[in-house]
């Protein structure tokens, strides 16, 4: 789904995983598409760091955004 809303919007819009899958396989998924993993349960201040840290990396990566029209 995060790759599907990659290629529709045209950019890399902040995403990461959250699961309760721990199996090696997940992780090698996420890692092979540069996606965070987090494994359920996911404490509230693990969760939030994650945002921020996304959207942090979304405002740094160029271009973030297509332009307005």
């Amino acid at each position: 789904m995060i790759g599907a809303l990659h290629r529709a919007f045209g950019f890399r819009v902040p995403a990461f995983l959250i699961s309760g899958d721990t199996t090696p396989e997940k992780l090698r998924l996420a890692r092979a598409n540069d996606l965070h993993l987090l494994h359920k349960p996911v404490r509230p201040m693990k969760l939030r760091a994650m945002v921020i840290q996304s959207l942090k990396d979304q405002d740094e990566a160029e271009p973030a955004m297509p332009p307005a029209l």
